[in-house]
């Protein structure tokens, strides 16, 4: 995994610490007034009560929704990781269609093909540049799309 895929990874989970701990300040904050503060004398006053509560649940609302989103996202990094491995069973039409190479040849034919890969081994040598050397082990799937009608033989009934 690259670095930055890393670091990436943890910036949901940062962002919901983060927003967990400012609404425990919060809601600490808001004990203070409404709790300790009264001991000491606060009187109420709707001048400031109103603005301090609108500021105070606005504050709240943007926590909750940065927190939820931060959750959103981090399960979706997590249940919905795209996927680099093809498998032969693979058999939906976009994997099919994209993985194949269409050649038009000389004598009119196209053929169109696709090399499923069987297995792969890494060798204990390495090229000039210092890279691994790898064994492939693959099979071409060659499918003639198109032929001239003097190159066709005419079909086998035993083959239908």
């Amino acid at each position: 995994m690259k670095p930055a895929a890393s670091i990436v990874r943890w910036v949901p989970l940062t962002i919901v610490a983060f927003s967990i701990v400012s609404i425990v300040a919060l809601l600490q904050l808001d004990a203070v007034v409404n709790e300790t503060l009264y001991l000491y004398g606060l009187i109420f006053n709707v001048d400031w009560a109103i603005p301090y509560w609108n500021t105070i649940r606005t504050a709240l609302a943007m926590l909750f929704l940065i927190l939820a989103v931060a959750i959103v996202f981090q399960a979706s990094m997590i249940f919905f990781k795209p996927t680099t491995r093809r498998t032969e069973n693979d058999e939906s039409e976009g994997s099919r269609e994209k993985h194949w190479n269409t050649y038009k040849l000389s004598d009119g034919s196209t053929i169109r093909i696709k090399t499923v890969l069987k297995g792969v081994k890494r060798l204990n040598s390495f090229t000039a540049e210092g890279k691994p050397v790898y064994a492939v082990k693959a099979d071409n799937i060659v499918e003639v799309l198109d032929a001239p009608s003097q190159l066709m033989k005419a079909p086998n009934q035993e083959n239908l």
